[in-house]
């Protein structure tokens, strides 16, 4: 899991997070702001500059700035960063061992310019065949309305997974495209399902494609057409 750092180590040029000792980064992506009071259901939430995307209801907060953020029983607030890419695997399993072929889901939160960038590593999980190049370091982005995904190492990967990309949910496009394609790696141009949902009351648009269906360690770009 990327490791839990203070706002301060992730944004060392705002003095606002000097001080900040009730939320915290989870790596580079991920904005976390635990609730300490088990009444409270309004939390009061320092964000640096940008947009911040809730996880849960993809509602978005433009900092620098404090928000009151709504927090029911069941929820701990997580915000996502703008112009990150954000592998996520959301079945439900009892243990991570049973995740390990699970598919991805891919969440796109774009920045003020319609980009965004992020990583993935895969390997085995339990043994170490990592130190002998059984392994993938995947890099993934978001430009011109392109998602493209590359293994960047090794070079010569040796390590294979059965997990698949099932979904793509891309945060704040402004306007829909009129349609979405999947060019793989040798030409293949394959049109994919995708389903818009404009911004409005404070909650980021979004664009959900559905089945891409291929490995996710494919060589791949993901088009939206305008």
């Amino acid at each position: 899991a990327p490791p839990m750092r203070p706002m301060w180590v992730e944004f060392p040029g705002d003095e606002q997070t000097f001080d900040l000792d009730m939320q915290y980064m989870v790596g580079n992506s991920h904005l976390v702001a635990p609730v300490g009071d088990s009444g409270a259901t309004v939390l009061s939430v320092y964000f640096p500059a940008g947009i911040w995307y809730d996880v849960v209801d993809n509602s978005a907060v433009q900092g620098p700035g404090t928000a009151s953020v709504n927090v029911p029983p069941e929820k701990i607030p997580v915000f996502q960063r703008e112009g990150s890419i954000v592998p996520r695997k959301e079945r439900v399993r009892r243990s991570s061992a049973l995740m390990r072929d699970d598919p991805y889901t891919l969440i796109v939160a774009l920045d003020k310019d319609g980009n965004a960038a992020g990583d993935l590593y895969i390997d085995d999980e339990h043994t170490t065949g990592y130190k002998n190049n059984e392994y993938l370091y995947i890099q993934l982005k978001f430009s011109k309305n392109e998602l493209s995904s590359s293994v960047v190492e090794p070079q010569s990967p040796t390590y294979s997974t059965k997990s698949w990309l099932e979904r793509v949910v891309v945060l704040g496009l402004a306007t829909p495209p009129t349609k979405v394609t999947l060019t793989l790696k040798g030409g293949k141009v394959v049109s994919l399902e995708g389903s818009y949902s404009a911004a409005r009351d404070g909650v980021a648009s979004r664009l959900i494609i559905r089945k891409p269906d291929i490995n996710i360690a494919q060589t791949y770009t993901i088009a939206l057409h305008y």
